[in-house]
């Protein structure tokens, strides 16, 4: 670990950073204070706030003193601001040193008490029926608070296995306590076999399956998964209408033709049957898959309001940048793009778009240390979620034709 000096009005803290995660992004890296921090009142606490390129947050230190202590953002939007003259007195610090996003998630690790420590459960394996005989194998990472713990549902892509999302879905429970639920699509992972109306078993051959077996995924497989988490939150472990949908490359044409299913359900007058999906993360997203279409799902006029977030490697084909690149300019004019105001924007902004330095897609790029996939995610859904949970409380969701 390194101690890093840096001078807030004149007077020199101590920010300790690991050596192995420096990195030529300083150019890039900015830091203000809030409240304004000068040397006539030393002894409050402040919050250092770090972003990048202008304006998406990067993460925050509560300093007092000269010792400093990770803390996650509390709210995190009243302590980002552009860093430009007329802003003061609001104290800027330039700090010309090389970080990146491992440091600050060390920091968190090493920082937990035992009194704000939360035990986070083991996974759970689960086997999921269908309405059309397949058993969808699932992974449950529980989460940790309650009625206002944030669900989740990772999509995977086409030839892999949501095994491959571990790491991701174990950072987001560890660090967020966030319930996430990992399943294995039909023909995928341990998702193989489909019980006939006769009781037969048939084995499913992935390469065999076409456009009507990637209907099958929205209709069946992601319906499935949505009545597990329903389940969970009528049990008080989460709240659904904070669901947020990750899907990676066809993972992203599946789940984002599902989130448009869930959107189309009508609610009933004592009954809220879908509208759950707030916001969506899509990985290396291809414009079409098998013959089934992003964009049609991006037509909906609910689903292109939703927050969103787009990850694609840039230094790859064209192709997956220029899917992307699309994918964005269809959503960006339905979102806060360029307002006069910059403070507006900051507070508001819910569509992101991130072109990673690599040439790796979809799980690689997800797992691949140093682009800080997970953490980006991470804080996207602590925005556009976790801090806004009050505008969508938890209910109960038991359907009166159950009761029946």
């Amino acid at each position: 670990m390194v101690l890093l000096s840096a001078k807030l009005a004149n007077k020199a803290i101590l920010l300790p950073f690991s050596p192995d995660f420096c990195r030529s992004k300083a150019p890039n890296l900015r830091f203000a204070t809030n409240p304004p921090h000068s040397l006539t009142t030393p002894a409050k606490p402040f919050t250092v706030t770090v972003f990048h390129r202008g304006s998406f947050p990067l993460t925050s230190h509560s300093v007092q003193g000269t010792r400093m202590r990770f803390v996650h953002f509390s709210r995190p939007l009243r302590t980002i601001a552009p860093l430009a003259p007329r802003r003061s007195p609001r104290v800027i610090v330039a700090i010309l040193l090389s970080l990146v996003l491992p440091a600050f998630h060390a920091l968190a690790q090493s920082d937990v008490s035992g009194e704000t420590a939360k035990k986070i459960p083991e996974p759970l394996d689960v086997s999921l029926p269908t309405k059309d005989g397949v058993r969808i194998s699932c992974r449950f990472y529980p989460g940790t608070n309650g009625k206002k713990t944030v669900p989740i549902i990772i999509v995977h892509g086409w030839d892999e296995t949501g095994a491959m999302y571990e790491p991701l879905a174990l950072w987001l429970q560890k660090n967020y306590g966030h319930a996430v639920l990992v399943p294995d699509l039909r023909g995928h992972g341990e998702s193989t076999n489909l019980v006939a109306p006769n009781g037969d078993v048939v084995e499913l051959d992935r390469s065999r399956m076409n456009n009507a077996d990637l209907v099958n995924m929205v209709r069946f497989d992601l319906e499935a998964v949505k009545r597990f988490l329903m389940e969970q939150n009528n049990k008080e472990e989460l709240n659904i209408e904070l669901l947020c949908v990750i899907g990676s490359e066809m993972g992203a044409v599946v789940g984002m033709n599902w989130v448009s299913l869930d959107w189309s359900w009508p609610p009933l007058p004592t009954f809220k049957q879908g509208q759950d999906v707030k916001a969506f993360v899509l990985i290396s997203p291809p414009p079409s898959y098998h013959g089934m279409d992003i964009h049609a799902a991006l037509d909906h006029p609910q689903v292109r309001k939703l927050s969103a977030m787009i990850v694609v490697g840039e230094n790859d084909s064209a192709k997956a940048v220029a899917s992307a690149r699309r994918i964005h300019s269809a959503l960006s004019p339905y979102h806060l793009t360029d307002p006069k105001d910059e403070e507006e924007k900051i507070k508001n902004q819910d569509l992101f778009f991130f072109r990673l330095d690599t040439s790796l897609q979809g799980s690689k790029a997800v797992n691949a240390p140093g682009l800080h996939v997970p953490e980006r995610i991470g804080y996207f859904i602590k925005w556009r979620l976790v801090d806004r949970e009050h505008i969508f409380p938890w209910t109960l969701r038991e359907s009166p034709l159950k009761a029946q």
